[in-house]
């Protein structure tokens, strides 16, 4: 599946979840259902190879 979309990890259905934000922050749909969680904190990896510069969205701190 692309990038932004989990497998069956709903909690009402077992559907497929898509990961998106808007305007008032990150969000969780589900595409069979319809059921939206939104997410209190993402976590945005800036470099695949290290895992110790982590930056939570919408930040720009980097932590090491």
């Amino acid at each position: 599946m692309r990038e932004g979309f989990t497998q069956k990890r709903c909690p009402k259905c077992g559907g497929n979840i898509f990961l998106d934000r808007d305007l008032y922050g990150w969000y969780e749909q589900c595409l069979q259902c319809s059921y939206t969680s939104n997410l209190s904190v993402i976590v945005d990896v800036r470099e695949k190879n290290d895992v110790s510069s982590l930056v939570q969205a919408g930040g720009n701190k980097t932590t090491k």
